[in-house]
Parts: structure tokens; C-alpha cells; sequence
């Protein structure tokens, strides 16, 4: 009979929903430093296709023995839950509202007044319906009654295209993308789905500081595995995996991504997940609207 000390017996296979993404480099960083803990190789297979969903199917149908492994951000997980063992939360990124200059919206006033002017429906480029860059917009459409159209794009870099050629209005993104280009004028900071404001957007204002609180809303990427995996290969998985982050030459490279290492147990990945399904899970099936009814019951979710 195989136990804890046989495991891993082959390769681990890390499955991404996202091909040429920060989450594949994240991924492949994590999963290389612990296949030399481990002493298997490790193989990172990309499966995009319907915001990492198609992803989220394959590994849930995988024997849930620790050899397959899913690393996604929330929306994937959330809506998969019942699937899925939580391992360790990996890493966070912070969310920037960005505005092409011809806006004219120099700020946040700036910004609400020109979405709420009858000339033009402002458009937001919107690299998918499950991704924390869309959740975050939705949230901040119905916090304040903004009216923007949501344009879908096939991913965050196509979104970004868009924004430039100022074919949208607006668009979110993580920092660390648009840093270069805040810095060249070619995009306006508005805001920073945070509480506070970023250190590498000083000037920036976060959101709660305008008066809407509770909107720290950030991409994580985590890592899962099938639901039936047994808890001893759970937590030599996710000793290893918080090993990795919190090793000084990892940590140093996703703190040069501008992502805030986290590496923590299943139980706190679990916990994490519970609170953030109270923000994401209503945008994830309804629109604003019935997403903010939903949300206002919550603890989380604070009034302006």
C-alpha cells in the first residue's frame, strides 16, 4: 500500500488556464523549485479556453493521487468549488482603473463624469467574464451607478491593445503592466482596487480612500487539486509549494512582478476562497445590479 512517503512516484503536471500569462511564469517558477525538492520533474501544461474553465474540467476528471495540479486565480476555483482540494494560495496582484488619455479623465471625478455624460456609453475592455479584472469593474459599476459597456477581448493582452489604440475607454489591469505606460503618458491611472494606495502608484488614490471601501479586489493566483486527494499528500504538496514562495530568490522575482508573495496552508487558501466568494460569486452568474443586492447583505461589502 502507497503512502505519503512514495509521493510524488512521477512527474507532478501543473495545469494553467492561460498560455503566455503571468499566471504560466508564476506557475512554472513554483513548480520548478519544488520539483527539485521533491525530486520529480515537473511539467506545466497550458490549457486555455473559456477563462481557464476548460482548465478547471481536465483536472477535476484527473485521479486525485497529488500527481495533477491547478493553478488558477478565483474565478475558476469559485466556480468549480466542489471539485477541488485548496493546496496554497501563491501569490496577489494589485488591480489599476487605467483610462486612455483622450478621455480627458484625469481623476476619478473626472472619470464618473465622463461615464455618466449622455454623449457617449463609455466601453471597458473586458478580458473575460471569470477574471478579477472584469469582477473588479462590475463591483465598481455598481457601487456607483456608472453605466459602461463591457467589450470582451481574448485575454488581458488583447484588452491592452485595445485600450491603446483607444478602440475602449477604459480598462484594468494589474500594476505591474501598466506601470510603463502611466509612466509615458500613454495611460492615465485613475484609481487602485485597493485599501490602500500602492507603493509603486504613490499618486495614485486607492478606491477606499474615495470612499468605497471594501473594493481590494486582486487577482490570486492558488493551487488546487482534485477533491479526493488524500490530506497527508495535501499538505506535502503545500509544505513544498509555501516553501517555494518563501524561498529568497522566488519571492525576490515575484516582488520584481510587482505580486505579493503569499504561501500559506490549505486551511487559510480555504478561508481565503470563502471570503472572496462574497464579492465574486455574485458577478460571476448576475449582473451589477442583482451583484450589488447580493453583496450588501455581506460583512464584507461596506457602504460608501
Amino acid at each position: 500500500m502507497k503512502t505519503v512517503l512514495d509521493f510524488p512516484s512521477r512527474p507532478l503536471t501543473w495545469v494553467v488556464g492561460f498560455a503566455n500569462s503571468g499566471a504560466d511564469l508564476v506557475t512554472r517558477m513554483v513548480a520548478a523549485s519544488v520539483a527539485w525538492q521533491l525530486g520529480q520533474p515537473a511539467v506545466v501544461e497550458n490549457r486555455p479556453g473559456a477563462n481557464a474553465l476548460h482548465a478547471a474540467d481536465h483536472v477535476a476528471r484527473a485521479a486525485p493521487d497529488g500527481h495533477t495540479l491547478f493553478a488558477s486565480e478565483q474565478g475558476a476555483l469559485l466556480l468549480n468549488e466542489s471539485a477541488f482540494a485548496p493546496v496554497a494560495n501563491i501569490a496577489r496582484a494589485a488591480l489599476v482603473l487605467v483610462a486612455h488619455p483622450a478621455l480627458q479623465a484625469t481623476n476619478f471625478a473626472s472619470f464618473t463624469a465622463a461615464a455618466r455624460w449622455a454623449g457617449v456609453r463609455l466601453r471597458f475592455a473586458s478580458p473575460g467574464a471569470s477574471l478579477a479584472h472584469h469582477i473588479a469593474l462590475q463591483a465598481l459599476k455598481a457601487r456607483t451607478g456608472v453605466d459602461i459597456v463591457d467589450v470582451p477581448y481574448a485575454g488581458v493582452m488583447a484588452c491592452m491593445q485595445a485600450l491603446l489604440a483607444y478602440q475602449v475607454h477604459v480598462g484594468v489591469f494589474t500594476s505591474h503592466y501598466v506601470l510603463g505606460h502611466i509612466a509615458s503618458g500613454r495611460l492615465t491611472a485613475i484609481a487602485s482596487f485597493s485599501e490602500r494606495r500602492l507603493p509603486e502608484l504613490p499618486a495614485v488614490p486607492s478606491l477606499a480612500e474615495l470612499g468605497y471601501a471594501g473594493m481590494d479586489i486582486a487577482p490570486s493566483l492558488g493551487v488546487v487539486v482534485p477533491r479526493r486527494t488524500a490530506p497527508d499528500i495535501i499538505m506535502k504538496l503545500s509544505a513544498e509549494v509555501r516553501r517555494a514562495v518563501h524561498d529568497p530568490k522566488v519571492g525576490g522575482k515575484l516582488r520584481r512582478l510587482r505580486l505579493e508573495p503569499i504561501g500559506d496552508t490549505p486551511e487559510l487558501f480555504a478561508a481565503f476562497l470563502q471570503r472572496e466568494a462574497r464579492i465574486w460569486k455574485p458577478f460571476l452568474t448576475v449582473g451589477p445590479e442583482q451583484g450589488l443586492a447580493a453583496m450588501e447583505g455581506t460583512q464584507h461589502w461596506r457602504s460608501s
